[in-house]
């Protein structure tokens, strides 16, 4: 979704790939966490119509400064025709800052304070550094990033249908570049909190995001989010 690895990157980072274990990585990863914290509420709320549903999401994320979960992820790999699993936590804060943190193997820190992105493969002792997060990001991303005030500029939402005990509403990016197809995420009918999003991919594996163990509006420190390298890592600077 958003960060692409490899030893072997160059710049300018835009469309790149990296396969490993049989897992393809895109620039969508860290997109799809921000989207997930850009969408969990404040407190529980009634049934919406779709209008009111967009709005509510700009105004969530106006009023959560910070939020921290559990994922679990799984992705569809078509070339391997097997879904593999992926586990970690995630932590995001006001403005733009995130730690994503990838504890099964190869473990994996995503890390950003809104301006720089540092990845950490803890396995192979390196870390990356994007001096320019943005140039890592597409534009749906940053949209995401930017608060959701601008939503519908980035994205067209077809539709909103119940789905058990869930909201199901789609965005579909307005740009005809874009990499991504399309987004569903479920809501809960009743909390309004964001409880799984599935990225589809243009000719890519599709993704599911579960989330657990929710907490929001907690203290962070930006030490957090400006990470020093560890004794004995590689660092590479683009």
């Amino acid at each position: 979704m958003a960060v692409v690895v490899g030893k072997s990157w160059p710049p300018p980072l835009r469309g790149l790939l990296h396969y490993k274990e049989g897992l393809y990585m895109s620039r969508w990863v860290i997109a799809g966490m921000v989207l997930l914290v850009c969408l969990f509420p404040q407190e529980g709320r009634g049934a919406f119509s779709e209008k009111k549903l967009i709005d509510q999401l700009q105004e969530t994320y106006r009023g959560t400064q910070s939020f921290q979960a559990d994922f679990v992820q799984k992705t569809e790999v078509t070339l391997l025709e097997k879904t593999i699993e992926k586990r970690g936590t995630m932590l995001f804060a006001k403005p733009d800052q995130f730690v994503i943190h990838y504890k099964s193997s190869p473990e994996r820190k995503y890390i950003s304070d809104g301006h720089s992105l540092w990845i950490y493969d803890v396995a192979e002792k390196e870390m990356q550094v994007i001096q320019d997060v943005r140039q890592a990001l597409e534009r749906e991303a940053l949209a995401f990033l930017g608060g959701l005030g601008e939503l519908l500029k980035t994205f067209r939402v077809p539709s909103v249908k119940g789905v058990d005990s869930s909201y199901e509403y789609v965005l579909i990016p307005r740009l005809s570049s874009a990499s991504m197809e399309k987004i569903i995420l479920l809501v809960h009918q009743e909390t309004f909190w964001v409880e799984g999003i599935t990225l589809y991919p243009k000719g890519g594996n599709v993704s599911h995001y579960q989330l657990k163990n929710q907490k929001m509006n907690i203290k962070t420190s930006p030490d957090l989010f400006h990470p020093k390298t560890p004794p004995g890592v590689r660092l590479q600077i683009f």
